[in-house]
């Protein structure tokens, strides 16, 4: 009988465990999604987004904004559905705002990049592109943390 409870605890309690964060989140500001996946705010800098237009006719176009970049380590199920990831981002987006705003001087930033990067999530095949260390999700997003824009080549 005990060993029964015991197997039923640990099959309660073990995906519980997986999502605590891990040692990455010591001492730093953390947080917990709604769809359970907690993370803490890794690191936080001022970034620019460059944009250009390539044209046939000679007439390219680059714009540069300034953005603030926030890496968040997340714990949890790992999804690459966009659906489930723009969620993510946005309330990646809300919690880690205030940081974000005293980063940028008191004010809300009017873009912003976050990155959200899975230390406990094994990658397929390390390569060049996602430096072979941890999986990587990033994205810029309005100041008002809507519309994520994805970075690289991503599908619906």
């Amino acid at each position: 009988m005990r060993y029964l409870f015991t197997c039923i605890f640990m099959m309660l309690a073990l995906p519980a465990a997986a999502a605590q964060p891990g040692k990455e989140c010591r001492g730093k500001q953390t947080f917990e999604l709604s769809d359970g996946t907690t993370g803490c705010l890794l690191h936080l800098d001022t970034t620019n987004i460059t944009r250009t237009l390539s044209r046939d006719d000679g007439q390219s176009k680059s714009q540069k904004r300034q953005a603030v970049l926030s890496v968040v380590g997340l714990y949890g199920k790992f999804d690459t559905r966009m659906r489930v990831t723009s969620k993510r981002m946005k309330e990646i987006c809300t919690a880690v705002m205030p940081a974000m705003q005293q980063k940028n001087g008191g004010r809300t930033p009017n873009r912003v990049v976050v990155q959200m990067v899975w230390p406990g999530v094994a990658l397929p095949k390390p390569t060049r592109a996602n430096g072979g260390q941890h999986l990587n999700q990033a994205a810029e997003l309005s100041g008002s943390c809507r519309s994520p824009q994805y970075f690289g080549n991503r599908t619906r």
